[in-house]
């Protein structure tokens, strides 16, 4: 499977266009044909659709007569139907979970402004042909609430659209562009704009076609589509790309390292968590750039999730939204731990070169080196009163410390400011610290490590 920036760049050159029914791949004559109808400024659109009142919405041809009234071309028509279906049909949230769907015709769902899926995708279908639009109910399966991180599909379960403008075909998620169920199971109407002509590489995380014509190029299979990550609307919305695209991964000892593409403005945190308990000092992000790597250890053998989340830099308050989630198979564990990283040190996109472990033997001469773009000092507390400034190369900062006990790094951002930040933090101990991070890699799709008799290697030392 191509990696997330090979998947994107094919969308971009439009190699991921939907597929003619009938014939071979048709592929849009220009690339940026593609992104101009995406990016094109749909507000006079949006704003004629919300405003259609009760006696456009009495039949289904009326309603179509209204919405394509300030339409430019096929595009604004089928901009004015997605708009005004998303904004006035919620999801039925309670049919959904019972299976009493009621009635799901066009007429039906009108009517009751309720219905799941196979009802926004009918609804849709017939005003786009009421307006002249050629377009296409596709059937296929999809990762929703209800479905678990790789368990086999037992039937389709899903519908979306697929409408024909300029000679090429783009998808549509109406079901989704309306909103989605939260924790408690409870429809949250918000519109997704990602969803009105969706780029078919991110829609092929959670949507697969059972028509094959309907596929993109590097989701070859039901089999390879239910062992991929399924993200969350914030991956797409922060444009975080993950290079591990596998949901579930068997480690090769007890750590595990993935690497996640960001904007510069969007940093990441995570978390790993054990039978709903979250795991501190297991996890240690490091950015390079609009790179980061992710640092995980595992105390013990056995399964862990692993969450990951993201903001802008100067989103207001400190809240992450999480992005993915991973299940982690470790063979073995280690007592290894990272530092305590601040949310001052990620939401500055901090790297830390050392030290890794954040246990440090008492009395040792130790060498701190660290990035921290935007510091303007950086000082190692050895205690209250004795703090030790790290010379300064640029973003980098570097300097050999005695450690006396429990040590804090902090940083100042401003010459003017009269605090520090804490960014790290670590613990001390009177032995030898001999622990140290030792990378490795998941195993290749469908390897399974060899052990001894049923028993899982022993943790590596």
């Amino acid at each position: 499977m191509p990696s997330p920036t090979t998947r994107s760049r094919l969308v971009r050159q439009g190699l991921l266009a939907a597929l003619l029914l009938g014939s071979g791949p048709t592929l849009p004559a220009q690339a940026d044909e593609l992104s101009s109808l995406r990016q094109r400024d749909y507000t006079q659109i949006d704003r004629h659709a919300l405003a259609a009142g009760d006696q456009a919405t009495r039949t289904l041809g009326g309603l179509v007569a209204y919405l394509v009234e300030t339409a430019r071309d096929d595009a604004d028509k089928a901009r004015a139907i997605f708009r005004w279906i998303t904004e006035n049909i919620e999801y039925d949230a309670a049919g959904f979970f019972s299976g009493q769907y009621g009635d799901l015709s066009a007429e039906g769902v009108l009517k009751r402004r309720k219905a799941v899926c196979s009802g926004y995708a009918e609804l849709f279908s017939r005003m786009a042909k009421l307006a002249g639009l050629e377009v296409i109910s596709i059937r296929g399966y999809v990762k929703d609430v209800l479905h678990q991180n790789g368990e086999p599909f037992a039937d389709t379960n899903h519908d979306w659209s697929a409408v024909r403008l300029a000679g090429q075909w783009y998808l549509l998620e109406p079901t989704w562009g309306a909103g989605g169920l939260d924790d408690t199971g409870q429809f949250k109407k918000h519109f997704s704009e990602r969803h009105f002509l969706v780029d078919p590489g991110q829609l092929a995380y959670t949507h697969f076609a059972a028509d094959p014509r309907w596929h993109v190029a590097d989701t070859p299979s039901l089999a390879a589509f239910n062992a991929q990550i399924r993200p969350y609307e914030a991956y797409h919305r922060y444009g975080v790309e993950a290079r591990e695209t596998r949901q579930q991964l068997t480690a090769q000892c007890a750590s595990q390292t993935l690497t996640f593409n960001t904007p510069g403005n969007v940093y990441l945190r995570a978390s790993l968590e054990r039978d709903g308990h979250v795991l501190s000092q297991q996890t240690l992000l490091q950015r390079h750039g609009n790179d980061n790597q992710l640092l995980v250890a595992a105390p013990a053998a056995g399964n862990y999730t692993l969450r990951l989340y993201a903001k802008e830099a100067n989103a207001p308050g400190h809240v992450f939204e999480q992005v993915v989630h991973y299940t982690l198979q470790f063979p073995a564990g280690s007592a290894f731990q990272f530092p305590v990283d601040y949310v001052t040190f990620r939401e500055h996109g901090g790297t830390l070169q050392t030290l890794l472990a954040g246990t440090l033997s008492l009395g040792a001469l130790t060498h701190f080196s660290l990035d921290l773009p935007g510091a303007v000092e950086i000082a190692v507390a050895r205690d209250a009163e004795h703090w030790i400034k790290l010379d300064k190369r640029g973003d980098h900062f570097e300097g050999d410390v005695e450690i006396a006990g429990a040590t804090t790094v902090y940083a100042k951002f401003d010459d003017t400011a009269p605090d520090h930040l804490a960014v790290l933090s670590y613990s001390a101990v009177t032995e030898p610290v001999t622990q140290a991070f030792t990378p490795c890699q998941a195993l290749p799709a469908g390897v399974q490590l060899a052990s001894n008799e049923g028993q899982a290697p022993a943790a590596p030392r």
